[in-house]
């Protein structure tokens, strides 16, 4: 089960009267398929990503503090009208986390009625938090995910994270990407023929990581 995480970058946005830097260290995270592709099919239909449907987990214990669980899918290669979105909708359905210690975790684009939790429930590590779908501003599915210094998704500053462990797969060619004029095709070119298991560590821009099942 291959991901490839896709960056972005500093903007700083005027949220309550503060400058947020909220998603400095955010990953956008989708799937891949066995044949390397991010879409089979139609790439105007959500079930057409192997990403759609994903389980989405928390990362850690926590408490829930915010969830939205009403909004439908965007249609994948589109994008919302940009008079319709405010701070409550921008991420779509999402969920969220206290971890504790001023640290808050944040999971965005989640299917409409997939949420599980709701503000006030302590969560376990590894629990089902909800569905990955394609809702909010966003033109494919995938999942959003950032740490951050407080409850607010876009008016708190996010923070730097590493990941206990992952395998690195391989990275998918600049060229290749800069090249792309959609989402389809093989993505698989940049695969290494020796995976090299990471712990400790934050995956960059393009990369293509796994997380083998736990023994």
């Amino acid at each position: 089960m291959l991901r490839v995480t896709g960056a972005h970058r500093s903007t700083g946005l005027p949220v309550n009267g503060k400058i947020c830097f909220a998603q400095r260290f955010a990953i956008d995270w989708m799937r891949l398929d066995d044949a390397g592709r991010l879409v089979h099919g139609d790439p105007s239909n959500v079930l057409s990503y192997p990403a759609y449907g994903a389980d989405v987990l928390a990362v850690a214990d926590g408490a829930v503090v915010e969830t939205l669980n009403t909004l439908d899918d965007q249609k994948p290669g589109t994008m919302p009208d940009p008079s319709t979105i405010t701070l409550e909708n921008v991420d779509g359905n999402h969920v969220v986390l206290d971890l504790g210690n001023g640290v808050f975790a944040f999971y965005a684009h989640m299917q409409k009625g997939s949420v599980k939790v709701a503000p006030g429930e302590r969560v376990r590590r590894g629990q089902l938090l909800g569905k990955l779908g394609n809702t909010g501003n966003t033109s494919g599915p995938h999942l959003h995910f950032h740490l951050m210094d407080g409850p607010s998704v876009l008016g708190s500053s996010g923070i730097p994270y590493v990941m206990d462990s992952f395998v690195f797969a391989g990275q998918i060619p600049e060229a290749q990407f800069a090249a792309a004029t959609g989402v389809e095709g093989d993505w698989s070119k940049g695969l290494s023929h020796r995976p090299s298991p990471r712990r400790g560590q934050f995956p960059l821009d393009l990369a293509i990581v796994d997380f083998p099942p736990a023994k």
